[in-house]
């Protein structure tokens, strides 16, 4: 705080406390509100469906090969997109605690100690042609009594977007999951395809022999032969294709695991799946509520109404108390004398009169960001923009 204008008695001090502990409470500003969502009393074709939610069940739960558990563990430690959603989760916590920091007195120090002509305290002073010392010690601090809630709005709005970011965290890891998972099985299809294609293409090899030979003893015609030639020809061709496929898929799987490509380990066979049958319809829409992008979007929405009370707090004075205690002498000899001792209590007061439009444009900004956010929250969740990359539970 700026250096106090005028000194408070013990009294004056103890009723701007007592009023200070009575508006505590105030925040100016709209408190949030979740937004009002139509949504139909029963899910459609529910009838007769189970109630079991296969939305509850974790991820080791719903893919149960050990192989794929490996590597999804292996992508959560080491993908490079969670990794930067993870820094970016601290780095909101960490602001979050910043902003909260001014509802409590803030507390420092000062000292110099100095020696010169025409001067006092390193600074200049009268022309009386003296080389002289100085000391100065002070314990300083100050607090700003936050009347219409402008700090408390700051702090609400900080650990809302932190909330948001680490909903991104979550959404990055549910894409993650979700995209080694499909890129697994995704391999386990294309082995089993190169699988058939060589088995084709060595039965094809046979009935070229077979017919290539009646060819030669006169039995079958030249037509016959070259058809299974053809035959053959297109089942070889296809396996290169499918081999660059599996090696393509390979480097992606292990693009998401973080590392440099090479061979991804299979486990069980895709003839026997470990995924459910399929699931089930009529889902509690209760399921939306976790979805990472719809909390986040939330907490952006709580972030943008506390920014509205910040702004409008910006229209009324600031009111802080400050106080320091410490010694000062112009004598160094005299330091720690009783007449060096220092202190003082104040109160300071500061308000805007004109800034040009300033905090109206702020005002009525904020204000626009949580009616465009607000418009968004409303809309059908199948409608909205999902995050760019990364799924986990």
């Amino acid at each position: 705080m700026n250096k106090p204008g005028f000194v408070i008695r013990h009294s004056s001090l103890a009723l701007a406390l007592s009023f200070a502990a009575l508006v505590a409470g105030c925040a100016l500003g709209p408190n949030y509100k979740r937004p009002a969502v139509e949504s139909p009393d029963s899910y459609r074709f529910a009838a007769g469906q189970t109630t079991n939610c296969f939305g509850d069940l974790p991820w080791w739960q719903v893919f149960k090969d050990p192989v794929l558990q490996d590597l999804i563990r292996t992508s959560l430690t080491n993908n490079y997109d969670l990794r930067q959603a993870v820094a970016r989760v601290e780095q909101s916590r960490q602001q979050a605690i910043a902003a909260r920091a001014p509802l409590f007195p803030q507390v420092g120090y000062n000292g110099s100690v100095g020696q010169g002509r025409n001067a006092t305290f390193n600074s200049p002073s009268g022309l009386n042609g003296m080389t002289e010392s100085s000391a100065l010690a002070t314990l300083n601090a100050a607090w700003e009594i936050d009347i219409w809630g402008r700090i408390r709005r700051l702090s609400q709005a900080a650990r809302a977007q932190y909330l948001a970011t680490d909903e991104a965290r979550r959404g990055v890891m549910i894409t993650l999951v979700a995209d080694v998972a499909g890129a697994y099985f995704q391999l386990l299809q294309y082995d089993q395809e190169l699988q058939i294609q060589r088995a084709a293409t060595n039965a094809y090899s046979g009935t070229y022999r077979i017919f290539n030979e009646k060819r030669i003893q006169g039995v079958s015609s030249r037509l016959e032969t070259d058809r299974a030639a053809a035959a053959l020809a297109n089942a070889a061709a296809a396996i290169p294709q499918i081999e660059l496929q599996i090696a393509s898929t390979e480097n992606q799987i292990n693009v998401l695991l973080g590392r440099s490509p090479g061979p991804i380990p299979r486990g069980a066979p895709l003839a026997q799946p470990q995924l459910p049958p399929e699931i089930p319809a009529g889902l509690p829409s209760a399921l939306l509520q976790r979805r990472p992008d719809v909390m986040s979007s939330e907490q952006s929405l709580i972030a943008a109404s506390a920014n509205i009370g910040a702004n409008l707090a910006n229209f009324f004075p600031q009111i802080g108390l400050t106080t320091f205690l410490g010694k000062v002498s112009p004598e160094l000899s005299a330091f720690t004398a009783g007449s060096a001792n220092a202190w003082n209590v104040g109160a300071t007061l500061a308000g805007p009169i004109f800034q040009g439009g300033q905090l109206r444009a702020q005002y009525r900004a904020s204000k626009a960001a949580l009616e465009a956010l607000t418009k968004q929250f409303a809309r059908p969740p199948s409608t909205r923009r999902r995050p760019p990359t990364s799924r986990a539970s």
